[in-house]
């Protein structure tokens, strides 16, 4: 395995000298490739909540936005949010008749619970 990876970067680096030997006038007309062959191309996962708005890179982390409708869903009425840190959001609301917390992670775009009180 590790004579096919010394003659492999052997190989790159014979193809990189002849390259920097090659005349400047040249240049122009080489191009590198990395990755997919035959044009095809990746189009990255854009986020979109269900009113269809996107949240782009930010859509990864859990909002409080995400945390508040996830906390109607999960039985509580009358949702407010208490806390909100890098690493948690606490929610309060209303859970047969009592009040009650649920603290979030901001860890996944689900809004993973760490514990109901």
């Amino acid at each position: 395995m590790t004579n096919i990876i010394k003659k492999t970067a052997l190989a790159g680096l014979v193809a990189l000298s002849a390259m920097a030997a090659a005349p400047a006038a040249h240049a122009d007309g080489l191009y590198f490739q990395f990755g997919l062959s035959g044009g095809d191309v990746v189009y990255k996962e854009r986020d979109y909540d269900r009113h269809g708005r996107d949240y782009g890179r930010r859509g990864r982390v859990c909002t409080p936005e995400r945390a508040l409708d996830k906390a109607e869903r999960l039985g509580f009425r009358r949702v407010e949010l208490e806390r909100v840190n890098r690493n948690r959001i606490v929610v309060s609301g209303r859970k047969h008749g009592e009040w009650s917390d649920i603290v979030f992670s901001r860890d996944g775009r689900n809004c993973p619970v760490i514990r109901i009180r």
